[in-house]
């Protein structure tokens, strides 16, 4: 099993690498999620701040994965996209996207970079996930899935795609996501 957590700033970078040092963790089994708040829903980190990680991690050689989960709208889409080319994006292991359009993005501008599709509120159906398995092709690192499926389910999907599958054990929990600003009116 594998070890992969969020990392917002060069401190929590840090404590991982102490960890793989002392050997609680092992180097092999970690990734280390990162990302911007311009292209996360819950990183507070500025695009100067990724790079530091990223400078940091060519010390510590750690497995970087560059997370793109927000739902955006065309205008606030483009803005991801300028920032995305910005990236050394030779430095991450694979990039974790949620949202169709950005999953379309990254496979026609990117088509080297392995990507993990992230479906915690997607496809929860084998035929869903076998046609995106087939869309990607060799680019899909892994999916991404809902701890509301079954055990059941999950060793099915797992055995019959033939894909490594991730589902969240410790972190935080989806209850609802929408990148509408329902509330705004209320509070302004």
């Amino acid at each position: 099993m594998k070890f992969i957590t969020y990392v917002n700033n060069k401190n929590e970078l840090n404590e991982i690498h102490r960890l793989v040092l002392e050997g609680t963790l092992d180097k092999d089994l970690v990734e280390v999620i990162v990302s911007t708040r311009t292209l996360n829903r819950y990183s507070e980190g500025s695009f100067d701040e990724l790079m530091e990680l990223i400078s940091l991690n060519q010390a510590y050689k750690l497995k970087l994965l560059l997370e793109w989960d927000v739902l955006k709208q065309e205008s606030l889409f483009n803005v991801c996209t300028d920032e995305l080319k910005k990236l050394p994006l030779h430095e991450f292991s694979a990039i974790r996207v949620q949202d169709p359009g950005a999953l379309h993005y990254v496979k026609e501008n990117f088509p080297w970079l392995k990507i993990q599709l992230i479906l915690e509120n997607g496809n929860h159906n084998f035929t869903g996930l076998e046609r995106w398995k087939n869309y990607l092709g060799n680019q899909l690192d892994r999916l991404i899935l809902s701890n509301e499926l079954s055990r059941d389910h999950l060793q099915r999907y797992a055995k019959e795609l033939n894909v490594p599958i991730e589902i969240l054990v410790f972190g935080r929990i989806l209850l609802f996501y929408t990148p509408r600003n329902l509330l705004s009116d209320i509070y302004s």
